[in-house]
C-alpha cells in the first residue's frame, strides 16, 4: 500500500518544525519486500534476458594498462616514433603501424615550431636507471611525455544467429581513465581525471566510460544489412591544461589524423596468418577438438557483405557530464595563427565549467565522421548559447568575484526563500550566513593570494634583472637547502598550523641564504682584489638583495594563505594535490 505524504506549506506549522499530513484513514500498512532487492550487483557485460542466445562470445576483462607518449624519434630523423603500451603487471612494447616506414607517433623536424617549444634546460634523465622499454632509441626525448592510464577495462563482444533480428552486442567499459603530464616544462600532474567533490561525490562501483551498441538487421532474409544503436555515458571530468601539454597533444594526433589510408595500409599476403582455431565441447568436458581452418581469400568490395559504412539509427548520450576546466597560458605563439596564439599564451582559465548537454538522436545518421560531427555541433551550440557565462566565469580572477557575489546573494535570498517555504526564518538566516562566510572567505583568500603572487613574480623578476648570477629558481636548485629543494611550491599546507610552521622555515632559509650569499661573494672578490674587491662585491649584491625580503615575505604570506584556504575547503586541497606534481628530491 503506498500512502501519498507531503509537508503542507500552505498552513504555518507548528512549534516551527515540519509536518507530514497524512490522506489515508486508519493506520498506515507497511510492505515488507514491496519491490524487490536485487540478489547480487548488475553486470554490465551480462546478455539482456530477452537477447537470444549467442554463438559466439569475446570478453576481456580487469585489463588495465598505461600508454605512453613521447616526444622525439627513435629511429632515422625521417621516421616517426613508435607508442609504447605498457600494462600493470607487465610491459610490452606494441608494435607500430608501418606506413611506408613510419610509425603512428609523431616527430619533430628542424623547421618545426614544436622543437624549440619543448626545449628545456633540465637536464636529461638518467637513462642507465631507465628500463629498457621506456629508453627507446638515441633520438627518443623523455622530457616530452604524456600518459594515459586505463583501469579494469572490460569489454563484451557477441555474435548472434543470422536467422535473429539481432545481429551482435557490444559493451565498453573503463571503471577509471587519467591522463598524466609528464612534461618537463610543465608542473601539472594529472592533465585529466574523475571529478568529484564534497557536493558531488564519487560513486563506488560506476564506470567512468561506458559504451553500448546493439547491431540490428532490419530485414533477417538480408544479414549483412545491419543499423547499429549506440549509447555512451561518461562521469564528470576535470581537466589541468598547460599550453605546451595542450599543444603537444594537438601535434600528436593531427600528424595521425594526416596518415592517408594508402599509407597506413599493407599487402595483406606479407603478414603472417595464425591459424583459426575452434573449439568445440561434446559430452565430455575434458575433450576438446582443435582444427585448422584455410585462410580466408579477401573479401570483394560488395555492400551485401557488410563492406557498408556503419548506420546509426539511434544515438544515445546521457546524461549531462559537467567539466571544469583549469587552463594555464605561458607565452604567444603566432605559428597558430594571431588569434589562437594569443588566446593560448594570454588566457588563464580557473574553474570554468562546461556541460556536454543530453544528446538523444533517433533520425538515424551514416557513418561515425557524422556521428561525431553531430555531437560536436550540438554541443558547441548549447555552450555558445546558454554556457558562455559559465565558461568566461573562470578568466583570471573573475571566478573569486563570482564566489563573492554569490556569498553575497545567498545571504540575502536564502532567509526569503526559507521563508516562502516554511516560514522557518531562523533557520533561513542560519544558511545565508554560513554560505556568505564560506564563500566570500574563500573568494577573498584567493584574490589576495593572486595579489601575493603578482608581488611575488615582480620581485622575483627584478631579483633576476639586478643579480648577475642565475635566476632566482636556478639558486634554489643549486644553492638552496635540501628541504628547500624537497618542499612543493604548488602543494598547499594541510591546515593554518602547518601554513604558519611554513611560513616561519621558509623566513628562516631566505634570511640564512642571503647570509651565505653575502659571505661567499665577499670572500671570492676578496681572494681576487683583497679589501676593495670583497667592498665591491657586497656593494654589487646590495640592489638584488633588496628585493629578497620581499619574495621571502610574499612565500611566507602565500604558505599562511594556503593554510587557512585548506582548513575552510577541503576539497580545495585536494584538488590542489592532484593538479600539481609534488616536489622534487
Amino acid at each position: 500500500m503506498f500512502v501519498p505524504a507531503f509537508h503542507n506549506a500552505n498552513l504555518q506549522p507548528q512549534h516551527g518544525e515540519p509536518e507530514i499530513r497524512k490522506l489515508c484513514i486508519g493506520p498506515i500498512k507497511i510492505v515488507e519486500n514491496h519491490f524487490g532487492v536485487p540478489l547480487r550487483r548488475m553486470d554490465l557485460l551480462e546478455t539482456p534476458k530477452n537477447f537470444p542466445s549467442p554463438e559466439l562470445r569475446y570478453t576481456i576483462c580487469d585489463l588495465s594498462l598505461v600508454w605512453h607518449l613521447y616526444g622525439g624519434c627513435d629511429f632515422q630523423p625521417t621516421e616517426k616514433k613508435s607508442v609504447r603500451v605498457k600494462g600493470e603487471t607487465s610491459t610490452a612494447t606494441s608494435s607500430p603501424i608501418r606506413s611506408s616506414g613510419a610509425s603512428t607517433s609523431i616527430s619533430f623536424s628542424k623547421s618545426s615550431p614544436s622543437e624549440v617549444l619543448f626545449n628545456t634546460t633540465k637536464p636529461k634523465p638518467n637513462l642507465a636507471r631507465t628500463d629498457w622499454q621506456e629508453r627507446g632509441g638515441p633520438g627518443r626525448d623523455h622530457n616530452v611525455l604524456m600518459e594515459f592510464q586505463f583501469n579494469k577495462v572490460r569489454f563484451r563482444h557477441e555474435v548472434y544467429p543470422e536467422n535473429e533480428p539481432v545481429a551482435s552486442r557490444q559493451v565498453f567499459l573503463v571503471q577509471s581513465l587519467e591522463a598524466r603530464d609528464r612534461l618537463a616544462s610543465s608542473a601539472i600532474n594529472k592533465f585529466m581525471y574523475l571529478h568529484s567533490s564534497e557536493s558531488q561525490p564519487k560513486q563506488a562501483h560506476a564506470n567512468m566510460v561506458v559504451v553500448k551498441a546493439v547491431n540490428l538487421r532490419p530485414d533477417v532474409s538480408l544479414p549483412y544489412q545491419q543499423e547499429c544503436c549506440l549509447k555512451v555515458s561518461l562521469q564528470p571530468l576535470r581537466f589541468n591544461i598547460d599550453q605546451d601539454s595542450l599543444l603537444f597533444l594537438c601535434s600528436y594526433f593531427n600528424d595521425l589524423a594526416t596518415v592517408t589510408p594508402s599509407q597506413s595500409s599493407e599487402d595483406i599476403s606479407s603478414i603472417p596468418q595464425a591459424p583459426v582455431m575452434l573449439v568445440n565441447c561434446p559430452a565430455s568436458p575434458t575433450k576438446v577438438v582443435t582444427e585448422e581452418l584455410p585462410l580466408v581469400p579477401e573479401m570483394e568490395n560488395d555492400d551485401s557483405k557488410g563492406s557498408q559504412t556503419i548506420f546509426f539509427r539511434t544515438l544515445l548520450f546521457s546524461p549531462d557530464v559537467p567539466i571544469r576546466i583549469d587552463y594555464q597560458g605561458k607565452r604567444v605563439d603566432m605559428s597558430h595563427g594571431p588569434l589562437a596564439g594569443i588566446l593560448m599564451g594570454l588566457a588563464q582559465l580557473n574553474c570554468s565549467e562546461v556541460t556536454l548537454k543530453r544528446i538523444s538522436y533517433r533520425y538515424g545518421l551514416l557513418g561515425v565522421d557524422k556521428l561525431l560531427s553531430h555531437m560536436m555541433n550540438e554541443w558547441l551550440t548549447d555552450i555558445k548559447k546558454n554556457q558562455l557565462p559559465s565558461v568566461l566565469g573562470g578568466v583570471g580572477p573573475m571566478h573569486s568575484i563570482m564566489q563573492l557575489f554569490q556569498g553575497i546573494r545567498d545571504l540575502v535570498l536564502l532567509p526569503m526563500e526559507q521563508y516562502q517555504r516554511d516560514g522557518r526564518i531562523v533557520r533561513g538566516l542560519q544558511r545565508g550566513a554560513h554560505s556568505f562566510t564560506s564563500s566570500t572567505a574563500i573568494a577573498a583568500l584567493e584574490l589576495t593570494n593572486r595579489l601575493v603572487n603578482a608581488v611575488q613574480i615582480t620581485a622575483e623578476t627584478a631579483y633576476d634583472m639586478l643579480s648577475p648570477g642565475p635566476s632566482m629558481r636556478q639558486r634554489r636548485m643549486l644553492y638552496g637547502t635540501d628541504r628547500m629543494r624537497r618542499r612543493d611550491r604548488h602543494a598547499p599546507p594541510a591546515d593554518i598550523r602547518e601554513g604558519v610552521s611554513n611560513a616561519i622555515m621558509l623566513v628562516q632559509e631566505g634570511l640564512g641564504d642571503t647570509a651565505r650569499n653575502f659571505v661567499a661573494v665577499a670572500s671570492a672578490e676578496h681572494e681576487e682584489k683583497g679589501v676593495y674587491g670583497a667592498v665591491g662585491g657586497v656593494l654589487r649584491q646590495i640592489p638584488p638583495t633588496v628585493m629578497t625580503p620581499v619574495i621571502i615575505a610574499s612565500e611566507a604570506t602565500a604558505s599562511v594563505l594556503g593554510g587557512i584556504k585548506s582548513q575552510l575547503a577541503p576539497d580545495a586541497r585536494r584538488e590542489a594535490q592532484d593538479k600539481w606534481r609534488k616536489g622534487e628530491k
